[in-house]
């Protein structure tokens, strides 16, 4: 499962900048709404848009891997395995 790691990029961020990023300048400044960009950083399974993600990355001046993180879902993985094996 990939998780948006939103906390992790905006701290490092406000490292670098010498100052906070509130939430309605991220909002503003990306067109993302305010409720949406909390529940990026609030909920680990929290589905969006790819070009929500754009919009993040532009102003974050990041890359793809400094938003996401990938997680293996073991339980699901041997259920794959398992198929794979009998066919």
């Amino acid at each position: 499962m990939m998780y948006i790691q939103i906390k992790v990029v905006t701290a490092a961020k406000k490292q670098a900048w010498g100052r906070k990023i509130p939430l309605n300048e991220l909002a503003e400044a990306t067109a993302i709404r305010r409720m949406t960009i909390s529940r990026m950083e609030n909920n680990h399974g929290f589905s969006t848009v790819t070009d929500h993600l754009d919009q993040l990355y532009a102003y974050f001046d990041c890359q793809l891997h400094a938003f996401m993180c990938q997680t293996i879902n073991l339980f699901n993985s041997l259920k794959l395995i398992r198929k794979i094996k009998e066919s």
